[in-house]
């Protein structure tokens, strides 16, 4: 596991910042929340696996959301598109379709591919924090 160096520090001292990860498969979103709060301790990190309770608790004190884009009830980018936050959207999806991925950057998301290993955790760990910093 690699350290990701995630400087929460906005002038006026340490300041936590709070991910919410969506994923309808429990294993995944749990590991994704344990890895992100293992390698970034400025990061306090939530998990659901149902799209619309997320939207339910998206009320201005997240400052970034992981997505899954595969899921039922809604998709990432519907989910994006429900959102009324202004916090930043990183899909995190096993899909491998740059239609969706452009889908993802035109919301102004970024897209990330799920893949074997944890090499994908660490890309994923080091742009959440570049999306809070």
């Amino acid at each position: 596991m690699g350290m990701v160096t995630c400087d929460a520090d906005n002038g006026a001292g340490e300041r936590t910042r709070r991910v919410l990860v969506v994923d309808d498969e429990p294993m995944v979103a749990t590991a994704v929340a344990e890895y992100l709060e293992a390698v970034a301790d400025a990061l306090e990190v939530v998990h659901t696996t149902a799209p619309t309770t997320a939207l339910e608790r998206l009320d201005g004190s997240f400052d970034c959301v992981v997505t899954d884009y595969e899921m039922p009830q809604l998709d990432g980018l519907t989910l994006i598109d429900r959102a009324e936050t202004d916090a930043a959207f990183v899909v995190f999806s096993g899909v491998d379709d740059e239609s969706v991925a452009q889908q993802a950057r035109d919301r102004g998301a970024i897209f990330v591919s799920k893949g074997a290993g944890t090499d994908q955790y660490d890309e994923l760990a080091t742009l959440v924090c570049e999306q809070v910093t």
